[in-house]
């Protein structure tokens, strides 16, 4: 019969395998996808592509043996290939790892005060490579992730609830400037935040087509809290209309 000719049945071997295949790797991005849900979305996908990607790869090796071709050569192709990525990337590789523990162990989110080797600042992004510190000089810090895993560091939690952080984004190629000097001098006037720290206002971000400023302050009263994060989020857009 036709079903039994080595060839076909061979082949139906093969289509089974990449069925498997596609499976495992639905399965596996599922189980990654719920393990690292409350990651940012910027490592997520990352980690999830390269996770689909090894599923399919040993499937396809699996399914492409099936077939009586040779794949001692393939797999000595694609170890040296991964040998080269990951000596040419073991720094970004790793930089991604401290990101994700980071996420999963750590505590640190926006907003909230860093502290390592006596550098100081607060939490403005944490993206695939850095984590980003405003200082008390208005300063932007980009410290590589991996440096979390060599050396210890605290975590200051906001006292009170009284340290605020908003973001608020901008359109891009509008003067950052004069749109912070602008935005600190209008948080400095508004009634309820404190002069002393002051308002620290610095770009923190960009995406697609736009721009994300943050804005960190404490503010006196508690009470007073949503009424003057309304006023604050009222002075930033008419700054962006003042500059634009």
């Amino acid at each position: 019969m036709l079903v039994e000719h080595p060839a076909i049945v061979a082949l139906l071997k093969a289509v089974v395998i990449l069925l498997v295949t596609g499976f495992a790797a639905y399965v596996v991005r599922k189980a990654f996808g719920s393990a690292l849900s409350h990651s940012d979305a910027r490592i997520i996908s990352p980690v999830l592509l390269m996770a689909s990607l090894l599923v399919w790869v040993t499937g396809t090796l699996i399914a492409v043996g099936t077939l009586g071709v040779p794949i001692e050569a393939i797999l000595a192709v694609f170890a040296a290939i991964a040998f080269a990525f990951g000596l040419g990337m073991a720094r970004p590789l790793e930089n991604l790892l401290a990101r994700s523990l980071i996420d999963m162990f750590s505590g640190m989110g926006k907003g909230r005060t860093l502290v390592i080797d006596g550098i100081k600042g607060v939490i403005t992004d944490i993206n695939a490579l850095y984590t980003v510190i405003l200082r008390d000089d208005n300063s932007l810090l980009f410290i590589p992730n991996s440096r979390f895993l060599r050396e210890g560091f605290a975590v200051e939690l906001a006292k009170s609830g009284q340290e605020m952080m908003l973001q608020e984004k901008v359109p891009v190629g509008i003067d950052l400037s004069r749109l912070e000097s602008a935005v600190l001098g209008q948080l400095k006037r508004i009634p309820g935040i404190v002069r002393k720290p002051g308002p620290l206002v610095a770009l923190s971000g960009t995406g697609r087509g736009t721009q994300e400023i943050s804005m960190v302050f404490n503010i006196s009263d508690l009470g007073q809290r949503a009424e003057i994060i309304r006023k604050v989020r009222r002075a930033f857009r008419k700054c962006i209309e003042d500059v634009s």
